[in-house]
């Protein structure tokens, strides 16, 4: 089947109803039901595939911290590994030297800035921890899938709310490791992305990969993918439509034509959410989720690989250990 644009799909629908000849009011409709359905269906065929840099935490060398003041201040070992590390003032990094995570605002070798007074004891050359907490996305990712982290061979399918992990671990007190879960974080102000945390932060620079979709730029050329039957995405334009006469009727003091045009947008409304978008959704996505197969091969809930990972039971252990005869 050759892609349809939304032009043409609007056009078809306009036709179909006997709405006129304009038809452009008719393409964001049809736009804004191809949103709606890729906001339900997450097609694996147009999704894309997004990287996260991993820093490891800084901890070389030693820092001193004043009761009251906002500068923390590194030693010469200290200032180099911050630096090396890129340490920024973007706010996506914190710093602890005690109990407490500090926002850093400012870096400017060797002094650290932190958003809020340092309220612990006084310390000099004490161990610290930096770590980059939070990570930009993707400029154009409206919607996220699963996140993969290659060393643990772990997906992570569901992504956490941002305060699950104060319910459970607000001090954050673990640093290195594997990560445990991925957490939504917002959006960062610098360039209004959305942003995730990864806890607990990694003791070695790495990656981590994740699926997202896209909101596609509205445009009267807009390509619907082949894979979409357009008849039935005409069918969704078809309620706007019938909303529109029903008004128009109204206008004109047309009471029993609304009326008409009113319980026709009603039933085509319901077809649409209970029969022709989950067929859509289906037909694109077919029998199986893919997620379903990520899960299976990650090993399901555990979202382990067989024989690699965490050693978490006999069994892992005698897979781990094990070593062919020769």
């Amino acid at each position: 089947m050759a892609a349809s644009s939304l032009e043409e799909v609007a056009r078809q629908a306009v036709a179909a109803i006997g709405a006129g000849d304009d038809y452009l009011v008719a393409i964001r409709w049809a736009y804004n039901r191809w949103i709606e359905v890729l906001g339900e269906a997450r097609f694996p065929q147009v999704r894309a595939i997004g990287t996260i840099s991993l820093p490891a935490f800084v901890d070389d060398g030693a820092a001193d911290a004043t009761r009251g003041s906002a500068t923390i201040a590194l030693d010469a070992t200290a200032a180099a590994a911050a630096t090396a590390a890129s340490v920024d003032n973007s706010g996506l990094w914190y710093i602890r030297v005690g109990t407490v995570w500090y926002k850093i605002t400012a870096y400017v070798s060797p002094n650290i800035t932190i958003e809020a007074l340092y309220a612990e004891d006084t310390v000099t050359s004490n161990v610290y921890t930096i770590v980059k907490r939070y990570h930009p996305l993707a400029a154009t990712a409206k919607w996220l899938g699963t996140f993969y982290h290659p060393r643990s061979r772990r997906a992570f399918p569901k992504i956490l709310p941002a305060g699950d992990i104060d319910l459970y671990d607000a001090s954050r007190a673990v640093v290195g490791g594997y990560p445990l879960v991925v957490l939504e974080a917002g959006y960062y102000t610098a360039s209004a992305v959305r942003m995730v945390e990864v806890y607990p932060p990694s003791g070695v620079s790495e990656v981590m990969f994740y699926h997202y979709w896209e909101e596609p730029v509205y445009s009267a050329s807009l390509a619907i993918p082949s894979f979409v039957d357009p008849e039935i995405l005409k069918e969704g334009v078809l309620i706007d439509l019938m909303r529109w006469k029903m008004s128009e009727a109204l206008k004109l003091g047309q009471v029993a034509v609304a009326g008409h045009w009113r319980n026709e947008y009603r039933a085509q409304e319901t077809r649409w959410k209970d029969e022709w978008k989950p067929r859509l959704i289906r037909a694109a996505k077919g029998d199986v989720d893919n997620m379903t197969i990520a899960l299976d091969w990650a090993g399901g809930s555990r979202g382990t690989a067989v024989g690699a990972g965490d050693v978490r039971t006999a069994q892992d252990q005698v897979e781990h250990a094990w070593v062919p005869l020769s």
